[in-house]
C-alpha cells in the first residue's frame, strides 16, 4: 500500500569530500601514529571510518585523514581509491515509518536512477556515500521523495546483473552498537561550573575508551573479527559530536567500556556478509539485500567497505532473517 506522509526522514547535502582505501592487516604497525592521532584528537577530523575484518582494514577518509596517512614512509602500503565521493545524511524522524524500510527505499530509489553508493548506518543516523557526479541528482531525487512528496511503502529491490550478489555468509559473532560522546575542542569561556564538570568527564571517559582501541586496533584483535568505528564530528564545536563503534558484545563488556551517561547502546546485532563484492560502484547491490528484510519488516543496519558489505540484523531476529534471505532465493 501507498499512504501520504509529512515526512519520512530529513535529506542533508553534506560538504564532505570523502575517499576510500585499505590495508592488510599485517601493515597496521605503520600506522599507529596515524591511528593514535585520529583517536586522541577527533574533532580535528569532520569524518573518519575503519572496519577491520579478515585481515582487511578499510577506510573511509576525509581530506584530512587522507593527508594523515599519506605522510607515511610506506605508501605502497595503503591502497586508496583514486575517486572522491560525497555524503548525504539521512536523519529518521517521520510519521510512522520506522527505520525497517529505510536502507531498502534510499538505495532503491537511486539504483532506480542508475546511481551507485556505499552505506554507512551509524548509531545517529545513516550517511550514503555518492560519486561526485551524481551527486547533485541524488540529492534532489531523494528529499523528492522522503520530504517533499513520502509515500510509506518498501520499494521493491532491483536484481543485480551478476549472480554472485546472492551469496551470503552469515557470522558466528554478536555485535553491539554504541555512541559515545566527543570531548569538546577546547572549553567555552566563562563555562558554567556544571557544564564544564560535564565537559571533563566527557573527556575523561573518551580519553580512556580511546587508548582501549588504540590498544584493541594494534595489539588484541589478533583473529581480525569484525570491528568498526566512525567519528562524525562535523569539523566543528557541536557538543553532539559522536563517535559510533561496532565491536562483539564480549569484548565490549571486556575491555572497552563502563555504563556512563556519555554512551548509548543498541540491541545485539548479528552480521551478514556478502562472500563477493565486485568494487565500490555497483548500483543496485544495496537495494536488491535489504528488499526482502524490509519486506519482512526486520530492521537492519548496513556497513560497505572496500572489499565486502555487512548487513546487521536484531539478534532476536537472525533467523527470521536468514529465512527471508533464503526465501528470496539467496544462497547462504
Amino acid at each position: 500500500f501507498s499512504r501520504k506522509m509529512e515526512r519520512i526522514a530529513e535529506v542533508v547535502a553534506r560538504d564532505e569530500t570523502i575517499y576510500m582505501g585499505y590495508i592488510e592487516k599485517q601493515h597496521i604497525s605503520i600506522y599507529t601514529n596515524q591511528i593514535l592521532h585520529i583517536l586522541s584528537f577527533p574533532r580535528q577530523f569532520k569524518f573518519f571510518s575503519f572496519t577491520e575484518f579478515d585481515q582487511i582494514i578499510s577506510f573511509t577518509l576525509d581530506a584530512a585523514s587522507k593527508k594523515l596517512f599519506e605522510t607515511t614512509t610506506i605508501p605502497s602500503s595503503f591502497k586508496l581509491f583514486p575517486e572522491a565521493w560525497s555524503v548525504i545524511q539521512i536523519n529518521m524522524g517521520g510519521l510512522g515509518l520506522t527505520e525497517t524500510s529505510i536502507v531498502s527505499m534510499c538505495s532503491s530509489l537511486l539504483a532506480q536512477n542508475d546511481i551507485s553508493l556505499n552505506y554507512l548506518s551509524t548509531f545517529d543516523h545513516d550517511l550514503i556515500l555518492i560519486p561526485q557526479s551524481s551527486f547533485e541528482k541524488a540529492v534532489q531525487i531523494l528529499k523528492y521523495n522522503l520530504e517533499e512528496n513520502p509515500k510509506e511503502e518498501v520499494i521493491k529491490g532491483l536484481v543485480p546483473p551478476k549472480r554472485n550478489a546472492h551469496s551470503l555468509l552469515s557470522l558466528k559473532s554478536e555485535l553491539s552498537l554504541v555512541s559515545v560522546a566527543l570531548p569538546s575542542i577546547k572549553p567555552e569561556p566563562n563555562q558554567d561550573p556544571q557544564e564544564a564538570q560535564e565537559a571533563k568527564e566527557i573527556e575523561n571517559n573518551y580519553a580512556v575508551l580511546a587508548f582501549s582501541m588504540v590498544k584493541h586496533i594494534i595489539f588484541d584483535n589478533d583473529n581480525s573479527n569484525l570491528f568498526h568505528f566512525t567519528i562524525d564530528a562535523l569539523g566543528g564545536e557541536d557538543t553532539q559530536s559522536t563517535m559510533s563503534i561496532l565491536v562483539t558484545c564480549d569484548t565490549l563488556k571486556s575491555c572497552f567500556l563502563q555504563d556512563n551517561n556519555y554512551i548509548k547502546k543498541g540491541d545485539p546485532v548479528r552480521p551478514i556478509r556478502r562472500a563477493n563484492k565486485n568494487g565500490l560502484f555497483e548500483t543496485g547491490i544495496v537495494s536488491f539485500l535489504s528488499y526482502p528484510l524490509a519486506k519482512s519488516n526486520i530492521n537492519i543496519l548496513y556497513l560497505s567497505t572496500y572489499k565486502t558489505s555487512f548487513i546487521l540484523v536484531p539478534s532476536n531476529q537472525f533467523q527470521d532473517s536468514i529465512d527471508a534471505l533464503k526465501k528470496a532465493d539467496f544462497d547462504l
